[in-house]
């Protein structure tokens, strides 16, 4: 190719960055009006999971600390909190009920979004000192999730306020019935991530079983006995008891929601600590390389063959970038609608557009991405309102959330 063509390629790939950066502003931003519900005493529960007398119970519990202690704490049971994220969603709720007492800033909000299998736990500035973000994560896992994951709502709540009471009076957390281990993902889900995860953990199996095989066969005897040294020490310390947590946590909840229920099982309960740390590690990098592998196939190699097959200058810019774009527009639908099918749809049709235009020049390269940009920008904004009857108690007195907290899923 000419410099010219090289130069604009270098233009296409420039604006493709501004293009995917508004693709993303445009696909996430949220432009809804948000009603939110009236805090309905201590306790409002929009889904009725609570029993009359366990309702009143929790309250009567929340409003006698709030009354010697003076911090508030608001519990909200809905069905969804779309189309705001739950974080999004408890922060703006918390500041809606003015939660705390105004300048301390004292008020904790436990929200329970039943449809999404969620909860979260928002923290006023004033308590984030007590209630830090960790201490917030233990409640709802060792509180909340075990009860909720069996059904249990009433249960958990009553748990997760004692835990939180007890806690920002300094005094000891109450005992844990259920065990602390838990796995969000359901047993009986099965999706592409299944396909996709067991492949990843076949081939790490298989570099782990390739290395150990030629170890044996390279010096039998002395890695004979370091292994039989490794697995009687991990035995004795009860490694290989596969009906309790072997102690590993995901560390994210991504991954807590996200990964296979088998997967879970395999990595903290099924292999011992250290197998499943060493595992974890080739997973990283075998999904490293097959990254790879898949950039290589959706771009490099497309791009060679259009290289070495077209002649045309003209036809062959115009067709690479189409594809470019079109590559980069289908993975973001298809990542945001969860489908591969309208990725595919996607990816075709700017190609087809913008390979047309391209070629008969309705479209020039330094217009891709480009246009407005210096003058323009994606304004994200949310309105709220409420249309609720009065309620039983007022909101709070003022008080502001320090954004700290923790969410979980079951």
């Amino acid at each position: 190719m000419k410099k010219s063509n090289y130069a604009m390629m270098t233009i296409m790939f420039k604006n493709s960055l501004r293009l995917l950066f508004s693709l993303i502003l445009c696909c996430t931003s949220v432009q809804a009006d948000v009603t939110f519900p009236l805090k309905q005493s201590a306790v409002t529960d929009q889904m009725g999971i609570l029993s009359p007398q366990s309702s009143k119970q929790i309250e009567d519990k929340i409003l006698s600390f709030e009354k010697i202690q003076g911090s508030q704490i608001a519990v909200l049971i809905i069905s969804t909190t779309a189309p705001l994220t739950l974080e999004q969603y408890a922060n703006q709720l918390f500041n809606y009920w003015r939660l705390g007492r105004y300048k301390v800033d004292d008020g904790v909000l436990l929200l329970v979004a039943l449809d999404d299998r969620a909860v979260r736990i928002e923290v006023g500035y004033g308590l984030e000192g007590t209630l830090t973000d960790l201490t917030i994560r233990n409640i709802i896992n060792d509180y909340l999730l075990p009860y909720f994951k069996q059904e249990h709502y009433e249960q958990g709540i009553d748990k997760a306020v004692d835990a939180l009471i007890a806690k920002i009076k300094q005094e000891p957390l109450p005992a844990i019935d259920n065990p602390q281990f838990y796995i969000a993902k359901n047993p009986t889900d099965f999706g592409m991530i299944d396909i996709i995860a067991a492949i990843i953990l076949g081939i790490s199996f298989y570099v782990w079983g390739a290395i150990l095989f030629k170890s044996l066969k390279a010096s039998p005897l002395k890695v004979g006995i370091f292994l039989v040294i490794i697995l009687s020490i991990t035995g004795y310390l009860g490694g290989f008891d596969i009906n309790t947590w072997n102690g590993l946590e995901l560390g994210d909840e991504f991954l807590e929601t996200n990964l296979p229920y088998w997967v879970q099982e395999l990595l903290l309960k099924i292999l011992p600590i250290w197998m499943s740390v060493l595992i974890l590690f080739t997973v990283f990098l075998v999904s490293s390389f097959l990254c790879l592998v898949l950039f290589s196939l959706l771009f490099i190699i497309p791009f060679i063959i259009i290289n070495k097959w077209i002649k045309s200058t003209k036809l062959k810019l115009a067709v690479m970038g189409g594809l470019f774009y079109g590559i980069v527009a289908g993975i973001i639908f298809g990542v945001i609608f969860k489908s591969l099918a309208i990725g595919i749809v996607i990816c075709l049709l700017i190609t087809i557009l913008l390979g047309i235009g391209l070629y008969i020049g309705k479209i020039k390269p330094t217009d891709l991405g480009s246009s407005g940009s210096e003058d323009s920008s994606i304004e994200i904004n949310s309105s709220y309102s409420s249309h609720s009857s009065s309620s039983s108690t007022s909101s709070g007195g003022g008080g502001r959330s320090g954004g700290g907290g923790a969410s979980g899923r079951w």
